[in-house]
């Protein structure tokens, strides 16, 4: 990343970290964000790698709009698709993925499980259970 950019990535880039570390609720280490983005939206996903499993938190609207904010400060003629964020002994790692290196055909669902697959390779992904909206 050239000098220009991470001044002006930089402070946004330390502020999703912040955000994911309020998310799963103290230490980052171990987590995996995973954001697609485009003009006025974004998809974002946080995991944490907890040993044999790896699980799940939603993003905050807060979060979303970091991804939102990290996308509309890029100056290329092409922005990214994809964010990889990930936080490893107290340094992040972020990764962007542009839409002509990705896979053709293939959904942001199918994209993201991928990414998964990638990282954490078979382990499990435990997603909270859904709220139960029967009338009582």
């Amino acid at each position: 990343m050239d000098f220009e950019k991470h001044e002006r990535l930089a402070p946004i880039y330390a502020a999703i970290g912040q955000e994911c570390a309020a998310i799963v609720g103290g230490n980052p280490d171990g987590l995996y964000l995973y954001a697609e983005a485009g003009q006025g939206w974004s998809g974002v996903a946080v995991f944490m790698n907890e040993g044999r499993a790896v699980r799940y938190f939603a993003p905050t609207r807060e979060l979303c709009a970091l991804i939102q904010e990290a996308w509309d400060k890029e100056e290329t003629g092409q922005p990214w698709l994809v964010m990889e964020y990930e936080i490893h002994g107290g340094m992040f790692d972020a990764n962007l993925i542009y839409p002509d290196e990705m896979g053709p055909g293939l959904t942001m669902a199918e994209r993201q499980r991928d990414a998964l697959r990638r990282r954490f390779g078979r382990k499990a992904v435990l997603y909270p259970p859904y709220p139960d909206n029967s009338p009582g």
